[in-house]
């Protein structure tokens, strides 16, 4: 296979499973282990891949506040300079859709998140309007499986909603920051960032996976670029244990459906959508839509335009 072949079969893999190693990745591919690593250079340098850690902040006891709205346009320059220093914006993004903004906040309380939605009002001088305002509960993650032609229908990640108080400290802190870095490969090389031992950081790194802190699957890598996202947000007409089942079989089931989280509030339920291109992007609402059938009593589609701010939330 030429190299934008085997770059796009390896890319598949790591967006939907992180621990692999080169000589598997070449066992996988049917290539030289040399063939991979040198593809897997090229999409580091040209930062086509970035390695990513999901953490859940329900665990640390944070309470996770999902909002899409609209500022003026002559006020949203500011609006997001505002949100960009604030600790609490665990993810920010501009739309294309029925709101411009969604943003994803993890606070201690419903009045912490209250005051900073007021204070962003003071700051631009007007109170965000249409407002679409849920609790996040339950979380399950795919990855980009629209990129490998052999899918699992597991999740790589899945949080449910059970609050908890995990203590953790600055090292850990530190650890779950540094796994994004490019140059960071191996429990050795971010030993070497940290200045610590590779023995402490595998320590730290399976203690923060056996208390639910991050995914079982440890990291996985995403693609900063080149595809097309969005997120279909329902509202269901009734809501029942066999009917969250059920669509969650049928987001399992959809190699386009990157993620799944469930809602209180005014969205029951926020389908994480990819695709190579905007008609095949709308191709996956409709099928969704349909699949989804009588269950939906409303739903609204979120074309993601860019990231503005996006955090660990640790």
């Amino acid at each position: 296979m030429d190299g934008n072949e085997l770059q796009k079969k390896i890319v598949g893999i790591l967006t939907t499973q992180g621990n692999v190693t080169v000589s598997q990745l070449a066992k996988r591919l049917r290539v030289r282990p040399h063939s991979v690593r040198y593809q897997l250079d090229k999409l580091v340098e040209s930062k086509s891949l970035e390695k990513s850690i999901l953490v859940n902040q329900r665990a640390l006891g944070y309470q996770i506040f999902n909002l899409f709205f609209d500022l003026p346009a002559s006020r949203a320059r500011k609006g997001e300079e505002f949100l960009k220093n604030k600790e609490e914006v665990a993810w920010l993004t501009k739309n294309i859709g029925a709101q411009k903004y969604e943003m994803t906040l993890a606070v201690q309380d419903y009045s912490t998140m209250w005051k900073l939605f007021r204070a962003l009002g003071d700051e631009v001088g007007t109170t965000p309007r249409n407002v679409v305002i849920a609790v996040e509960g339950e979380v399950m993650h795919w990855g980009l499986r629209c990129l490998t032609e052999t899918f699992s229908s597991s999740p790589i990640a899945h949080f449910t909603t059970v609050s908890q108080n995990v203590s953790i400290d600055l090292l850990d802190r530190r650890i779950i920051h540094a796994f994004g870095s490019p140059n960071v490969s191996s429990f050795g090389s971010l030993a070497t960032k940290l200045g610590v031992s590779a023995s402490t950081v595998k320590y730290r790194f399976e203690r923060l996976r056996a208390d639910g802190v991050i995914s079982d699957e440890g990291y996985f890598f995403r693609l900063p670029l080149n595809l097309f996202q969005a997120q279909l947000v329902i509202q269901l007409r009734s809501r029942t244990r066999e009917i969250e089942d059920g669509i969650v079989s049928i987001c399992a089931k959809n190699p386009n459906v990157e993620g799944l989280i469930s809602g209180v509030g005014n969205w029951d339920f926020k389908i994480l959508i990819a695709a190579e291109s905007l008609r095949e992007l709308l191709e996956v609402e409709d099928a969704l839509v349909m699949a989804l059938g009588k269950r939906v009593l409303k739903h609204s589609m979120y074309i993601r335009e860019k990231v503005i701010v996006k955090r660990s939330g640790v």
